[in-house]
């Protein structure tokens, strides 16, 4: 497979659109609002039906629509989400055991709550990391000279930790038996592999490997050529490539993607598709980066599915009178530094 080659391209598409959104958003228009607002709902629902989907599980689109609902409006939490599945079971005449149905509706409620938590605390990490380079710029300007004192406070450490991981798989596996292989929020004690050919990190290593991983990050935040884009490109593909956990590692992998897309304000899900077609090529580019750690054609996915979605979002623009949004003009400037950036990490681990 070669539809991957034009990565490069399609990503300063991506990048030039994004930076087009951000100037809506900077305006406070209440028009374009209304819209973004409604269509981050409708992919919020595509991204959890299709994100459980690709792994088999999960409730049925039209279930999953209103589940979402009931959960943000406080309808059904925690404390009466095992009623309703009870209430569900005595309709359809199954047994509350554990089954399939309860399985799928306690699977499609940790989705929901994982991708909320997911959202608002890595949100709250940005905001505070803005907050401090602030800080950084105005004493610059005052002519702080404490540079010991002044390094301290220059950028974040990091925007995901350890914790934050394992905290977010928690949410995604609670009730449900995480495949036997270790405890929600715990990294499996058992060996996990998809046929002779794909044998993920041995259970003795996955500490280690992840230590790694966030140690990468946080070299990573702290270069000159850092994007949040291509980070959560990266850590996604990372932690498929390890499968720390037990079970929920491809869904637990996008929930990070999706949330370093929103620190870039982005005011819609990223949803990678289940259909056949659109699995396969996801499924490619995750042994492609298993194999090789190559991450260009995920980087292409990620582009080509941002260019699909911003297309919907025109319409529904278009249907309320709205101007479309179009790409960014982008200097020769930013072209370079985001050409440096996607070299940076390609090459990077």
């Amino acid at each position: 497979m070669s539809f991957w080659q034009n990565y490069e391209e399609d990503f300063i598409i991506m990048y030039s659109y994004i930076k087009n959104v951000k100037k809506i958003l900077e305006k406070k228009s209440k028009k374009y609002d209304s819209v973004f607002v409604e269509y981050d709902k409708e992919t919020t629902i595509q991204f959890i039906f299709e994100s459980n989907t690709i792994e088999k599980e999960g409730l049925n689109e039209g279930e999953t629509k209103k589940l979402y609902y009931e959960v943000i409006s406080g309808k059904i939490n925690e404390n009466n989400l095992l009623k309703n599945i009870s209430c569900i079971c005595s309709k359809e005449n199954i047994s509350f055991e554990y089954n399939k149905k309860t399985k799928d509706l306690q699977t499609t409620y940790n989705q929901i709550i994982g991708l909320i938590i997911a959202n608002s605390t890595i949100r709250e990490l940005f905001i505070d990391s803005i907050k401090t380079e602030q800080l950084y710029l105005s004493r610059q300007k005052k002519g702080f000279r404490n540079k010991t004192n002044l390094n301290k406070i220059t950028k974040p450490k990091s925007y995901i930790t350890e914790d934050f991981i394992k905290n977010i798989h928690q949410h995604l596996t609670q009730e449900l038996d995480n495949n036997n292989n270790g405890n929600p929020g715990e990294y499996r004690t058992d060996g996990a592999c998809i046929g002779l050919d794909t044998i993920f990190t041995p259970p003795a290593l996955i500490n280690n490997s992840m230590r790694i991983l966030i140690k990468n990050h946080e070299k990573r935040v702290n270069n000159p050529y850092y994007n949040h884009m291509l980070e959560g490109i990266i850590l996604a593909a990372q932690l498929v490539r390890i499968h720390p956990f037990g079970d929920s590692n491809g869904r637990l992998s996008r929930i990070i993607l999706n949330t370093f897309f929103k620190i870039e304000h982005l005011p819609f899900c990223l949803v990678l598709r289940a259909q056949k077609k659109d699995r396969e090529k996801y499924i490619y580019c995750m042994k492609k980066y298993y194999s090789l750690q190559n991450i260009s054609p995920f980087v292409w996915l990620v582009s080509n599915i941002f260019q699909i979605q911003i297309e919907r979002l025109n319409s529904l623009l278009t249907d309320v009178g709205l101007p479309k949004i179009t790409p960014a003009k982008l200097n020769a400037q930013e072209i370079e530094f985001i050409k440096n950036s996607l070299k940076y990490y390609i090459t990077t681990r």
